[in-house]
């Protein structure tokens, strides 16, 4: 399968690993490279895939995937098993490493940081490390919360319950508590957790600055 750029001689030694800077194979009017344009940083072409870039001194590194129309840009690195996808970005020196995912139009900026399994998407705006809160695992199934800053408010992520709100958890708990499997005990103390969150919940995302979309 023909690939939208080439790895290039040029290489450098980060953090024990021998990444390549990439060139592009054809125009990426999406994201305004030319055929022959030089890119950022891969560590192998598994790096990179889809209509994807890296641009700057990006940096995609072991099981990191950018993938769809994802761009890492100025310092951002993804890495461990981090994906970026759809029209997701990372840029300034943001960081997507472990499981942690950015997808929809999810923005990773500043020194923002996605870890663990936590997953931006919409709107999503992450450009200080406070700008997100993960725990887990928690509930019948052990997912993990994630709760992050957007361009409007807040985004909260239950598993694979996606671009829900602080308001409207308990109402999705409830609507699947039918199907947990477990001991009485069991089931009083999954919703118990999952209220006992909402305080904590509230109290980040009454932190979180006014966001922007520009």
């Amino acid at each position: 399968m023909s690939r939208h750029y080439k790895l290039t001689d040029e290489t450098q030694e980060f953090r024990g690993r021998t990444l390549h800077r990439i060139e592009a194979s054809v125009d990426l009017p999406h994201h305004g490279v030319r055929k022959g344009d030089r890119g950022g940083w891969v560590e192998s072409v598994d790096n990179l895939t889809g209509n994807g870039w890296v641009s700057g001194n990006g940096l995609v590194t072991g099981n990191g995937w950018v993938s769809g129309n994802g761009l890492v840009t100025g310092n951002g690195w993804v890495s461990g098993n981090g994906l970026v996808t759809d029209y997701g970005r990372v840029s300034g020196f943001g960081q997507v490493s472990d499981h942690g995912q950015v997808f929809g139009f999810g923005q990773v900026s500043d020194h923002g940081q996605v870890f663990g399994y936590g997953q931006v998407s919409g709107d999503g705006l992450i450009e200080d490390p406070q700008d997100i809160l993960t725990i887990g695992p928690i509930g019948s199934e052990s997912v993990t919360i994630t709760l992050h800053r957007t361009t409007t408010g807040h985004a909260l992520h239950v598993g694979c319950w996606h671009g829900g709100t602080i308001d409207t958890l308990m109402a999705e708990v409830d609507s699947r508590a039918a199907e947990w499997v477990g001991d009485a005990d069991d089931l009083v103390r999954w919703r118990a957790e999952y209220e006992s969150l909402i305080p904590l919940l509230r109290l980040r995302a009454n932190s979180f600055k006014a966001g922007s979309d520009e």
